[in-house]
């Protein structure tokens, strides 16, 4: 049996995220895309710099 480090599902007109053995959060789809344009340029800057100094992702901020 699999242990994920992530659940993502829909919750009405919610999409639900639960990482590891936190809370579920419930955001808009607004915010679930905008999350997912985040993690995606965050995981672009690891693969384009190998580095950490070399870093140029800055923290990104999800309002409500």
């Amino acid at each position: 049996m699999s242990n994920p480090i992530a659940t993502v599902y829909r919750f009405r007109d919610k999409v639900a995220v639960s990482v590891g053995s936190g809370h579920t959060a419930y955001l808009t789809p607004e915010q679930a895309r905008n999350t997912a344009f985040a993690l995606l340029g965050c995981s672009e800057d690891i693969f384009k710099f190998e580095r950490f100094a070399e870093s140029q992702f800055t923290t990104v901020d999800i309002e409500e």
